[in-house]
């Protein structure tokens, strides 16, 4: 590793990642109440999401036990639940 401390697991040999912050936020995505959120689990180190119940519709929770590592593994999972394209899911978690 070239004396260099590594941390996470990075995809390369002696890459250095830093640990992410936890972090929160505000999800507006068609069809879904305006109080759905999104976020990061530094603790799992994953994503997770609440979409929140809008009129006729069941509220989803996809959480941190789901490890899904990246952006986009989240936006096919919310696209999965949610009942819209994958890109839109992306579009709407980068807003």
């Amino acid at each position: 590793m070239h004396g260099r401390a590594r941390v996470g697991g990075g995809a390369h040999d002696g890459e250095v990642s830093t640990p992410r912050t936890a972090f929160r936020r505000s999800l507006a995505l068609p069809g879904w109440s305006a109080d759905s959120v999104w976020g990061y689990d530094d603790v799992y180190e994953c994503y997770w999401v609440e979409l929140r119940a809008a009129a006729g519709r069941r509220g989803v929770r996809i959480g941190p036990e789901g490890l899904l590592v990246t952006l986009g593994a989240l936006a096919g999972a919310v696209a999965g639940v949610a009942g819209c394209p994958p890109d839109e899911a992306y579009l709407a978690l980068t807003a």
